[in-house]
């Protein structure tokens, strides 16, 4: 098993064995001050999102191609639409879903990872979005949260782009939901601090969970019951 990552400086992409003992540099293409690398089927196609000169988002959808034997394997890609706000990659790495500003409010596409064969599946006048692609057909979109503002989490279905709220009316939400969708870790703000609680989807019900922590150091096993976080002592 091995860890693809891409360093944020250089942009040049390695690989790490699990245990830490052996790394390779795959690329020696260089893509200053990257923020954000979204990896595709295998870790072989991934998405580069940077700023420009001139403050442009740039998403740059990539492939790592095998070079001579004596030559590192350079990168090479194709670009997406300028200043996407945020951007998420289906389970199986072929499909991606974007959202882009039009006018007052915000459109959802999906297409697949090269950027081809788009389809506009959602619109809100909400511009601030986060989407998690969880399952092959649902992508889930949380709005981004803040202590002063109610948060909302909806699922909302690839073919047919119809809307479906799972939390919503909780101040600061950020959640992380199950591959299955079953049961739902999320957070909500209050009197200065915040508190950590399980949403079960079949019941509709909640309970607090016995670790004080942000969703966003969390993530569920394949299994769908086991969760492994990272909390302060």
């Amino acid at each position: 098993t091995f860890v693809r990552y891409t360093e944020r400086t250089t942009g040049h992409i390695y690989e790490a064995s699990a245990d830490g003992r052996q790394k390779n540099r795959l690329s020696n293409t260089t893509i200053p001050a990257i923020q954000q690398v979204l990896w595709g089927t295998n870790g072989e196609n991934f998405i580069i999102r940077y700023l420009d000169e001139n403050d442009v988002i740039k998403s740059v959808v990539a492939t790592i191609v095998k070079g001579e034997e004596s030559q590192v394997g350079v990168v090479e890609g194709a670009l997406l639409p300028d200043n996407i706000h945020d951007l998420t990659v289906s389970p199986d790495g072929q499909k991606i879903f974007y959202i882009l500003s039009l006018g007052n409010a915000v459109i959802g596409t999906t297409a697949n990872i090269d950027g081809s064969g788009k389809k506009q599946i959602f619109e809100s006048p909400v511009v601030e979005w986060q989407p998690t692609w969880v399952t092959k057909n649902n992508i889930l979109l949380t709005t981004k949260p803040s202590y002063a503002a109610l948060g909302y989490l909806y699922a909302i279905r690839t073919s047919s782009g119809s809307l479906n709220k799972i939390l919503g009316d909780i101040a600061g939400l950020t959640a992380r939901t199950s591959s299955d969708m079953s049961k739902t870790l999320y957070s909500a703000s209050g009197n200065n601090t915040f508190e950590t609680s399980l949403y079960d989807t079949e019941s509709g019900t909640s309970i607090l969970f016995p670790i004080t922590t942000l969703p966003e150091k969390c993530v569920w096993s394949s299994d769908n019951i086991t969760l492994y976080c990272g909390a302060p002592q």
